[in-house]
């Protein structure tokens, strides 16, 4: 018996499984410039390595400081870049000391 439908064949991906010390260099300077939320599967499409060496390199780069943990789960971390943390912390900081300038002058 013939079978008429083939079905559904996912395309295989090619990423890299090893990484040189030039990819390596590539990875720690460009993640934090990737925007404001940095996850292990934009590492993966952007940089096509696989997932055990982006959850690496993230790890290494929350380490050293260059990002921060937004949220951590077991399978999906969710990071952003210092600079933006700060920006954030600055921005909400702010208009919070002008509010209560101005409820205390009017009465």
């Amino acid at each position: 018996m013939q079978k008429w439908t083939k079905g559904k064949a996912k395309e295989k991906v090619d990423h890299a499984v090893f990484v040189d010390k030039a990819t390596h260099e590539k990875l720690i300077t460009g993640i934090p410039k990737i925007g404001k939320h940095v996850s292990v599967s934009q590492v993966i499409e952007k940089y096509k390595v696989v997932g055990s060496i982006a959850r690496m390199v993230l790890k290494q780069l929350a380490d050293s400081g260059a990002i921060k943990s937004v949220e951590q789960h077991s399978k999906q971390g969710l990071f952003t870049p210092v600079a933006v943390a700060v920006e954030k912390a600055a921005v909400t900081t702010g208009p919070a000391e002008k509010d209560a300038g101005k409820k205390a002058a009017c009465p």
